[in-house]
């Protein structure tokens, strides 16, 4: 787990998660439980947030990835739960404040939504995490998504976290946001 010291505004726990792989959501959970946090943020928008009380339903790109890593990694294994459900859970039990990243993005158009596959089908990679951050590269190729727009847009949100002085702050993230995510929050930094 990495952790990001916003200078004066306090430390960040960022827990990196590959979604798609088996395992996964054991992983988070034990993360937290580590932790224990008293704010939760996960790297969801707020209609994805909503879907986390009925049945999730990540976005494109998050799914195509998680999809992505599933295939070619697991072989098409059951995952289980998703990592941001299993941290839903975690929150809930704990009795953390549970805090989505990004407000509603604007999802890939239809071209868009057929480039991305293509170009997230196209990376040759042997390892999940090296994968999993090539996909933001390979869709900006293919001009249908852009990481670090989504990204920006969270970190006014993880700076209100911060201000209420309640810690530990845990936020957790899918490798494929991971880069564009330390990058926002680095230009942020005073």
């Amino acid at each position: 787990m990495d952790v990001l010291d916003l200078a004066g505004a306090g430390r960040v726990h960022v827990h990196v998660a590959l979604p798609g792989l088996p395992g996964e959501g054991d992983r988070v959970k034990r993360a937290i439980a580590a932790l224990d946090p008293a704010i939760l943020i996960l790297d969801l928008d707020t209609h994805e947030a909503l879907s986390l009380r009925k049945e999730f339903q990540p976005g494109f790109v998050d799914a195509l990835a998680a999809d992505a890593l599933n295939q070619r990694f697991a072989k098409g294994d059951k995952a289980g739960d998703h990592p941001f459900v299993v941290a839903a859970r975690q929150a809930s039990a704990r009795k953390a404040e549970l805090v989505a990243l990004r407000p509603h993005g604007k999802a890939p158009g239809f071209f868009a939504r057929r480039r991305a596959v293509r170009a997230v089908a196209a990376l040759a990679h042997d390892d999940p995490a090296a994968f999993a951050r090539a996909v933001p590269a390979a869709l900006a190729g293919a001009q249908a998504w852009d990481a670090r727009e989504d990204e920006r847009a969270g970190v006014p949100r993880v700076e209100r976290a911060l201000q209420g002085g309640r810690a530990p702050v845990v936020l957790v993230t899918s490798a494929h946001r991971a880069d564009a995510l330390f990058a926002a929050l680095a230009e942020a930094r005073p």
